[in-house]
């Protein structure tokens, strides 16, 4: 299968107990990891269900760049994370390929 979003930044996050979580930024067009210069990504979450979060790559993807806002997913989810304010530092981990 063929994506024309191939590319995922991926954060990992590890609680106090062990328990770790990886979290994938939306799809992107392009391979980002020349502007990943950061160690960690605000992933916002919804407390109850981790499983419904937002990675937030504004801090390094710049506004000029207008292929990352090309998304498959509904901006519904993102909007009501944001608004609820709950977020975690997730370590930065890489860019990863769609079907690896």
């Amino acid at each position: 299968r063929i994506s024309m979003n191939p590319y995922f930044i991926v954060c990992k996050y590890v609680e106090a107990n062990g328990k770790e979580y990886l979290f994938k930024s939306k799809s992107l067009l392009y391979n980002p990891s020349a502007l990943i210069t950061e160690k960690q990504l605000k992933v916002y979450v919804d407390l109850k269900n981790p499983k419904k979060y937002y990675v937030d790559t504004s801090s390094i993807l710049p506004d000029s760049a207008v292929l990352h806002k090309f998304k498959f997913d509904s901006r519904g989810k993102e909007r009501a994370l944001l608004k609820e304010g709950n977020y975690i530092n997730a370590v930065t981990c890489g860019v990863e390929l769609v079907g690896r």
